[in-house]
């Protein structure tokens, strides 16, 4: 994996743990993410027109239904993580959805995307997993109770397997900044109806503006920060690399709870951190 690509990918990891520790107390639901969405675009409209005017000409109405689809995949994404952590605790359903979706990245990278992982990054790949489900994972689980939230972290980990592959392959034809900003534009416009037609959403959303109008503001800058970084990655490393190497923000994600908010089962979590770190290491090599 090329070192700009892995530094890309561990920038992203930084966005992708604050992105999670900042919104940590915010409400969520679709109305939490109708308004950080809402406010990404508002932060980005500069940055979105200016590289309209200066890409103009390379612009295609092809490109607008990619960025459609990828709006539409990454919205019933935060769907239905939301849905899981409202049946179950995060400690699951995190790791799980986080661990699976490179699994489902790597088989579709390989069937449909013709990819051939070395061997070396296989390993990278399998560490990484074990790392991010064992760093999170809690030493006692209700294995009844946890069933309704693990089959929703399983389809969080398809969602992210099947946009990192939409994405992947539409960023060899849009440039990937403009693809970004692009694809929070659609997710606005997908959860236009939703809220209209809900009035739960509706005050969700405005809880989201008024009680966490801080959190939000900095998910809103974040979550395109984040992404921009992982789809510029696409452009220099294979998916089937890039994927499962963003599961190293789990690692920063561990650092927080650990150091800042106190949680527990820190011995358990630097093991895990431990290798993914060998598992990144071995994906860089590769």
């Amino acid at each position: 994996m090329p070192v700009a690509a892995l530094m890309l990918v561990l920038g992203a990891a930084v966005f992708h743990a604050s992105w999670n520790y900042a919104a940590k107390g915010a409400r969520g639901g679709l109305g939490f993410a109708a308004a950080t969405v809402a406010c990404s675009v508002l932060l980005f409209l500069p940055l979105t027109v200016a590289l309209l005017i200066l890409l103009r000409d390379e612009l295609a109405p092809a490109m607008l239904g990619l960025m459609i689809v990828s709006g539409v995949f990454h919205t019933l994404y935060f769907h239905v993580l939301t849905e899981g952590y409202r049946r179950g605790d995060l400690s699951v359903v995190y790791p799980l959805s986080r661990g699976t979706g490179p699994i489902f990245t790597i088989v579709g990278a390989v069937t449909l995307l013709d990819e051939r992982p070395e061997p070396l990054a296989l390993t990278g790949v399998a560490l990484i997993i074990a790392g991010v489900i064992f760093i999170s994972l809690p030493r006692d689980v209700d294995a009844h109770r946890a069933w309704p939230s693990i089959g929703f972290a399983l389809a969080t980990g398809a969602c992210i397997a099947t946009y990192s592959l939409w994405d992947k392959n539409a960023v060899d034809d849009v440039p990937p900044v403009l693809y970004g900003l692009g694809i929070d534009v659609a997710r606005m416009f997908v959860l236009a109806p939703v809220l209209l037609a809900s009035a739960t959403v509706r005050s969700d959303a405005l809880d989201a503006w008024t009680a966490h109008r801080r959190a939000t503001l900095i998910v809103g800058a974040l979550t395109p920060a984040a992404y921009l970084l992982v789809l510029v990655a696409f452009t220099l490393a294979p998916v089937s690399y890039v994927a499962p190497a963003r599961e190293v923000s789990i690692l920063f994600g561990a650092a927080l709870g650990l150091g800042v908010l106190g949680e527990g089962f820190a011995m358990q979590r630097m093991s895990g951190a431990a290798a993914i770190v060998a598992g990144l290491v071995a994906l860089s090599l590769a």
